[in-house]
Parts: structure tokens; C-alpha cells; sequence
């Protein structure tokens, strides 16, 4: 099995899958955070630790999730150096502390914190295109 980086939590039958699919996912893809489109990794959008925490099990890539234009709700490709970033401010965020932003994002615009809401939706780190409060947002923004 080659290495797919980001697929370290995902099970043996996921990597499969997306050994399988993962190319064509892939194509044109680039980091919303950073623009970078080599060094990528594949990533949940909500992560393990937060499914744990709603009680919902974490999406699977595949070739029909794929097909039907889903992926992309469930699924991002992000710079490996930003990931890390994600992750720590995630786990902060899960624990009950607040979302640190970077200084360029309209903080008036994202959820705040893990209360802020029932899942991860709003949050800047899970869709960076998409703020729980777009009257906040701007093309500028973008």
C-alpha cells in the first residue's frame, strides 16, 4: 500500500478505498488556508475527536461519496504545515477554550468556540468559505 499523507487514524479498508479513488479526488485540489497545492494532506473537516464527542462516526472517502459531489462537505486538502495548526487549535477548541484566528480572518464572522454551536460548522478551520455569521464576511475576505 503506498502512503497517502493524512490517512494515519483511518482504518486499513479506508486507505484502500482511497488508494483507489484518492488521484482523481486530488486533481486541482490546493489548501484553502495557504494556497499551496503540493504537500498536501487529505483531512476530516470535523475531527475524530469531535465525531467522538457528537456520537457520530467519522465519514469515509469513497468513490461514490466522491461521484455524488459529497466529499467535499466531509473532506479538505490542506497544507501538512497547516494541518498541524488545525489540529492543536481544534483540540483547544474542544476542551472548552476559545478559537484562536489568525489576524487576517474577520473574527466577527466564525463561531468562537466549541459552545458556539453543536458541531464544528461556523468554525473557520472547517470551512474557511463558509462563517456561521456572513454579514461579518466580505469578498476582501476571500
Amino acid at each position: 500500500m503506498r502512503e497517502i499523507i493524512g490517512l494515519t487514524k483511518c482504518t486499513v479498508g479506508c486507505k484502500r478505498t482511497v488508494e483507489k479513488v484518492y488521484d482523481q479526488y486530488r486533481v486541482g485540489k490546493r489548501c484553502p488556508f495557504t494556497t499551496e497545492g503540493e504537500r498536501l494532506e487529505l483531512d476530516h473537516r470535523q475531527p475524530f475527536s469531535a465525531c467522538k464527542k457528537l456520537g457520530v462516526e467519522p465519514a469515509e472517502l469513497t468513490e461514490g461519496l466522491i461521484k455524488s459531489g459529497e466529499a467535499d462537505k466531509h473532506f479538505q486538502f490542506i497544507a501538512v504545515s497547516f494541518n498541524a495548526l488545525k489540529r492543536e487549535r481544534c483540540k483547544k477548541c474542544q476542551s472548552g477554550g476559545q478559537i484562536i484566528l489568525p489576524d487576517s480572518v474577520p473574527k466577527k464572522a466564525f463561531k468562537k468556540s466549541w459552545a458556539d454551536g453543536i458541531d464544528c460548522t461556523g468554525c473557520y478551520y472547517f470551512n474557511s468559505r463558509q462563517p456561521k455569521y456572513p454579514q461579518y464576511f466580505t469578498a476582501e475576505n476571500l
